[in-house]
């Protein structure tokens, strides 16, 4: 029944072009997209949903290929009409898949690092085991010995801290 003229700043429409039914098949991704924004606000103006259940929701509205997300809250007027209120979130949806892309690429990293540290830490042992069939010496061998048990346990501690 009204629109403001925030309409045309978030959406680009004059605030005439979008009243009725035209603002439903306008901020739909889909027809059953717009059915079903249709039957929402259909069911809280007829009192079939509760309004304080649904305060905020977002959405995803596609203006000739742009993305806009918005977030929106929804009241009941004095005299019986939903009144929605929609602010633009596109730049906060955007820097929280941006933080989602980052954080599976540090996930990525830190189990490449583990995997290398891991293989590094096998080399080693496998280095003193060859050190092994060189060595008479008993204390030399202790040591060997000694040297690969703090390997093993580096080893040991590393794979706790990656799986913590």
């Amino acid at each position: 029944m009204f629109a403001n003229n925030a309409i045309k700043r978030v959406f680009g429409f004059e605030p005439d072009e979008i009243l009725g039914d035209v603002w439903f098949q306008r901020i739909s991704t889909s027809p059953a997209d717009a059915a079903r924004r249709r039957r929402l606000i259909r069911d809280i103006a007829e009192g079939n949903i509760d309004i304080n259940q649904i305060r905020l929701h977002e959405s995803l509205v596609v203006l000739d290929g742009k993305e806009i997300w918005t977030q929106w809250s929804n009241s009941i007027s004095e005299s019986g009409h939903v009144v929605g209120v929609a602010q633009d979130i596109t730049v906060k949806k955007h820097l929280e898949q941006l933080l989602a892309q980052k954080g599976k690429e540090n996930e990525t990293l830190l189990k490449e690092i583990h995997h290398r540290v891991k293989n590094n830490l096998q080399i080693i042992s496998s280095f003193l085991n060859l050190q092994f069939k060189d060595v008479d010496d008993h204390h030399s061998l202790r040591a060997l010995e000694t040297s690969k048990d703090r390997i093993h346990s580096m080893a040991l501690i590393h794979t706790m801290l990656y799986e913590s």
